[in-house]
């Protein structure tokens, strides 16, 4: 049987006392002194939420098992590409988090263990991901110093530079960026929709349409809502935004029905001008962030070369992520 920590001997003894506390009337006789009978409860489901350390309300051999495993500083828990971490590491992590106020004994949970583990290879193939695209990273570094620099990238040039190649890879994304200038038509009935779409269409100044035409319910005078980009107008206009993507300057969308109390038949046909695209005023940033898109890709494509000690869980590369055993 396997060595166990000093910490879980201790507990052990501790435990064979509890049950015999549970068995009480049936012999245990040297319990003189003991204050009384909810402090000895207390004290053992403290006990046993210590030792029963994969929490599914059973002592057991793999509980024995696991408090071992993760009381061997020198294990290495995983290695990645070009590097390893042990356990002495991961409660070394835990140690020096500004947040952590646990002392490392009570870090042998191991969900807390295999989360921090977890967080370590994240960083680690994220910081190796940054290098083998050409950002300039020292992967000597601790845990903080890594991360500070993978997160000064991740708000500078990574970012831009996974903008730029989102960008050369969609071309709707330009579409997207740029602002349309957009007049709306409100009307309550399809065929006064399409009337007034006609005359616009044979020269009639839009503003001036739309300004005689328009229900009460459109405030914008003559119509006009400004100029934003695509998304923005998805935000702001819903399904109706949707024929935007595909009109150029000069063209309507088809009026789509809604409702209005301003309507006298309740109804309201709404259509879409597009009046000017600003292409000189493309925003890409509008559109971000997609650094974080990018990363995460190139991590999970690293995953798979990850390999977890098999005594403290499952590794999987599509989560990039550790399973308790």
């Amino acid at each position: 049987m396997k060595s166990l920590p000093p910490s879980f001997k201790k507990y052990l003894s501790v435990v064979a006392l509890s049950f015999c506390v549970l068995g009480f009337n049936v012999g245990c006789s040297n319990l003189d002194g003991l204050e009384n009978s909810a402090t000895l409860n207390a004290d053992r489901d403290e006990i046993f939420d210590q030792v029963d350390v994969d929490s599914d309300g059973v002592v057991d051999r793999s509980d024995l098992d696991l408090a071992a495993t993760f009381s061997n500083l020198e294990l290495v828990g995983a290695r990645y590409p070009g590097g390893a971490i042990t356990i002495g590491e991961v409660l070394a992590s835990l140690d020096e988090m500004p947040s952590s106020t646990s002392s490392r004994s009570e870090t042998l949970d191991p969900s807390v263990v295999v989360a921090r583990l977890t967080s370590m290879l994240r960083l680690r193939l994220s910081a190796i991901a940054m290098v083998e695209l050409g950002f300039d990273l020292d992967l000597a570094q601790n845990d903080v110093e890594i991360n500070e620099a993978v997160q000064g990238h991740m708000e500078g040039d990574f970012e831009v530079y996974a903008r730029d190649k989102a960008f050369a890879e969609d071309p709707r994304l330009v579409k997207f960026a740029t602002p349309h200038c957009i007049t709306v038509l409100g009307l309550d009935s399809e065929n006064d929709s399409e009337i007034a779409i006609g005359r616009i269409l044979s020269g009639e100044d839009p503003y001036l349409v739309a300004d005689e035409v328009n229900l009460p319910t459109i405030s914008a005078p003559g119509g006009e809502m400004g100029c934003a980009n695509l998304l923005d107008w998805a935000e702001n206009l819903g399904e109706m935004a949707a024929p935007l993507s595909e009109l150029g300057v000069g063209e309507f969308s088809k009026p789509s029905l809604t409702y209005s109390q301003f309507s006298d038949t309740g109804e309201l046909w709404i259509s879409l001008y597009v009046s000017e695209i600003k292409s000189a005023e493309i925003d890409k940033d509008q559109l971000g962030p997609f650094g974080n898109e990018l990363l995460a890709s190139e991590v999970v494509k690293r995953a798979s070369s990850v390999q977890v000690d098999s005594a403290i869980g499952t590794w999987s590369s599509a989560t990039v992520s550790i399973s308790l055993n």
